[in-house]
């Protein structure tokens, strides 16, 4: 159940940030896809920790009632020493949040410039920019490892002072019990080992909680932030009456939301239905940002807009999915063939389709890389068609096209099929705006001439001096070639992990020299602590001997568990480190065709999330595994008592060890009754 409601939170919470960022004045891909693989994977996990909040302070308080009964009023000094540990995580606990928070907001910044490198690479490669930009990206690798650093090691801090707390109470409670009986002791002994079990689940918990409450915190800051709030207002197509299907009464516009220096100002605009308008104008002079402003995307700081009907958009930069031809042009819409065929033979696609081995059913690549820029604004403008839209806003896509290309579109498109839509069409095409029923010029972001013959004999006056490339015709041969281009699928390893893999992993830090250490202290501290359980166990000779053994033994575990905790984080840190280096190294200095058959995402999805896995949780994982028989040690040597005292006919000792076999091999309901008396010991054997 845990695991499910983990799920939906993750999927709920992803679901409204990719909703909001559709809404969002400013977001960068990097700072959405953080949010997505940390901040919202944070939330998930720490479903499976939210039961830690009961759980762990009721197992603590069975515990010491447990506790009270078998060493009596020096159970409240071993209370004081939990309390003394405690309150020193208060501050460790502040710290990690304060590092997590910091980390995050630079590893935003990373993300940042990475989305940024990737989008622009073939532009970094062909100036030869990759090292430039690389080493930009390291520094705010830097910044990020720093505070990264510090969280890490002040979770190790957090690590030891919970694991020794359990051993500080059992030396404060043997030291101030008034006699020493082995029966008592063994069972002391178990229960706080039943509670060094419990609290070595509070560091994760804590860190759970802190990282949770700084994700809360980043994607409350997200939720909030600002939208676009000059939607326009989207009415029906209205009546007979309504003859306007635009209308932009005396509305200014700033992408900065500055009014004294606004993008658009002063725009005064109405749009009949079933118009042919055509927006033309000098480059930079804003046309674009009439059609967004139009679409409801530009900032707002004056006037009015009201939209009647559906609208299509087409934008200057052909955004295309990495699936299929026909994928791209249904975009989840039912498949109605007749309708299909004719778009695609309007839209001069047909012959296209007519090269590949697959038709329609051939893959593009991502951004679509596999198609000339030509056929993706053809194809972005068939997915437009398709949607059977009431308004039409086409963002010059006919500048990428041959000029007998443009006249068939222009002829069977834009008053063909859509004849009987509004339509804008921003273009310095002659021939559009010869044909259009409106033709408005744009300068320096206002409407300048906005008439029928003014603004053709303008129009026709500033696209003299545009440079076109329409007299430019794509060569098929070449068209065909990068069209049949085979896409590089993403290799993948199925199957376990290879030892080879978690070899490289070991040993990328000091040849692996630090994990033979590790492995040392940690069967220091587990022998430590089943030494201690053994001489309580044995025979002795003197109470003041087994108070100054047993404390030796527990600070020699405590030592042992320092060191394990900090080498953990110094190998997973420098490890991550490494492993980030040389990925990053490698992805920059990739041959182009990488970034053309690998999608962005898969990229970015590696470089977020991973790595931190990679600092925090993997090493530590297999300490835990490798912890898992650390109760089963103190079980054999106690064993070992139980047939040493059988030989001896030592009945007291016998029912001693048998005892704290019982409590730590049975479940904690059962350690919790028969301690309590309400089931006998053998049950739990």
């Amino acid at each position: 159940m845990l695991c499910l409601l983990g799920l939906h939170v993750e999927s709920s919470l992803a679901c409204h940030v990719f909703h909001k960022a559709l809404k969002s004045s400013r977001v960068s891909t990097g700072e959405v896809v953080n949010l997505v693989t940390s901040d919202v994977r944070q939330v998930g996990w720490f479903c499976w920790e939210i039961h830690s909040v009961w759980t762990l302070p009721l197992e603590a308080l069975l515990g010491l009632i447990i506790l009270y009964r078998d060493v009596g009023l020096a159970s409240f000094a071993s209370v004081g020493a939990l309390i003394a540990c405690t309150l020193c995580n208060v501050p460790l606990a502040s710290i990690q949040e304060k590092s997590q928070g910091k980390m995050m907001r630079e590893r935003d910044c990373r993300m940042r410039a990475t989305a940024e490198s990737l989008r622009s690479m073939r532009t970094l490669k062909l100036h030869g920019w990759e090292e430039s930009f690389l080493r930009k990206i390291e520094r705010l690798r830097a910044a990020e490892y720093a505070h990264l650093s510090r969280y890490s090691y002040v979770q190790a801090l957090s690590k030891y002072v919970f694991a020794t707390a359990p051993s500080a109470m059992a030396v404060v409670a043997v030291a101030l019990m008034a006699k020493l009986q082995p029966g008592k002791i063994l069972s002391a002994v178990a229960v706080f080992r039943m509670l060094q079990s419990m609290q070595d689940g509070i560091p994760d918990f804590i860190s759970s909680l802190v990282g949770v409450r700084v994700s809360m915190q980043r994607l409350s800051k997200f939720f909030e932030a600002s939208e676009v709030e000059s939607r326009p207002e989207f009415t029906g197509c209205g009546g007979a009456a309504a003859a306007a299907a635009i209308e932009v009464r005396a509305a200014s516009f700033s992408w900065d939301r500055d009014p004294e220096h606004p993008t658009l100002k002063d725009i005064n605009l109405e749009v009949p239905k079933r118009c042919f308008v055509a927006i033309t104008g000098a480059v930079g002079s804003a046309k674009s940002s009439l059609l967004s402003c139009i679409l409801g995307q530009m900032p707002k700081l004056c006037g009015e807009v009201i939209v009647r009907g559906t609208t299509a958009y087409v934008s200057q930069s052909a955004w295309i999915q990495h699936a299929t031809v026909k994928e791209n042009i249904l975009f989840g819409s039912e498949m109605n063939k007749e309708k299909y065929d004719k778009i695609i033979s309007s839209c001069q696609l047909k012959r296209d389709l007519e090269m590949l081995t697959h038709g329609d059913e051939t893959r593009i690549g991502d951004r679509g890389v596999t198609l000339s820029g030509g056929q993706k604004q053809r194809l972005q403008l068939a997915r437009a068609m398709y949607k059977d839209a009431d308004i039409y806003l086409l963002d010059d896509p006919l500048s990428a096209l041959d000029t007998q290309t443009s006249r068939d579109i222009l002829k069977e498109c834009i008053q063909g099929i859509l004849c009987t839509k509004t339509v804008l069409l921003v273009t310095h095409h002659l021939q559009s705006i010869q044909m259009a029923d409106k033709v408005i010029v744009m300068a320096n972001g206002s409407l300048s001439v906005d008439c029928a013959e003014q603004s053709r004999a303008a129009a026709e006056s500033a696209t003299m001096d545009e440079s076109s490339n329409q007299d430019r015709k794509e060569d098929p041969a070449e068209i065909q070639q990068k069209l049949e281009e085979p896409e590089a699928a993403e290799q993948r390893e199925c199957g376990s992990v290879s030892g080879g893999v978690y070899w490289a992993y070991l040993t990328s830090v000091y040849r692996g020299g630090l994990i033979p250490v590790i492995l040392v202290s940690l069967a220091i501290y587990q022998g430590s602590q089943a030494a201690a359980t053994w001489e309580v166990a044995r025979p002795r000779t003197s109470e003041a001997k087994l108070v100054m053994v047993f404390g030796l033994l527990s600070l020699g575990s405590s030592l042992a568990s320092l060191c394990r905790v900090l080498l953990v984080a110094v190998v997973g840190l420098k490890t991550s480190q490494k492993f980030f280096l040389g990925m990053y190294r490698s992805v920059f200095l990739a041959p182009m065709s990488f970034f053309d058959t690998t999608p962005i995402g898969c990229i970015l999805n590696r470089v977020s999330m991973s790595f931190s896995s990679l600092a925090n949780l993997f090493l530590a994982r297999w300490c835990v595994l490798a912890g898992f028989y650390r109760p089963n040690l103190g079980r054999y040597l106690c064993a070992a008592e139980i047939v040493r005292a059988s030989r001896l006919h030592d009945r007291a000792r016998y029912n001693n060890c048998h005892r704290f076999i019982c409590f730590v091999a049975c479940p904690p309901g059962l350690r919790v009754s028969s301690f309590c008396g309400l089931l006998p010991p053998g049950i739990c054997s």
